[in-house]
């Protein structure tokens, strides 16, 4: 049986939200994240923070993006941030 979650990103927690006096709760993972502490990388989208990841500096997206990869999932990360409509960033690790 496939399980509906990665296995590296199980879900720890939930959180409830309301809304039209509902309560919805929803699967949450809560991850702890070490900061890069190694050279600087060119483009970092606005001088975002990066993440240690196995000695390697990556987003936190990309950290979660590899995460799922790892876990036997196919996944991919498309940023259009700063770029044009018809020409996104497509990341890979």
């Amino acid at each position: 049986m496939r399980l509906p979650y990665p296995s590296l990103l199980r879900p720890t927690t939930t959180e409830a939200f309301t809304s039209a006096e509902r309560v919805l709760t929803v699967p949450k993972v809560e991850l702890q994240l070490r900061r890069w502490g190694g050279a600087p990388i060119s483009h970092t989208f606005g001088n975002k923070p990066l993440i240690d990841f196995g000695g390697r500096p990556v987003f936190a997206e990309l950290c979660v993006y590899e995460l799922a990869r790892l876990s036997g999932w196919q996944a991919r990360w498309v940023e259009t941030y700063g770029a044009g409509a018809m020409t996104p960033h497509h990341f890979t690790t």
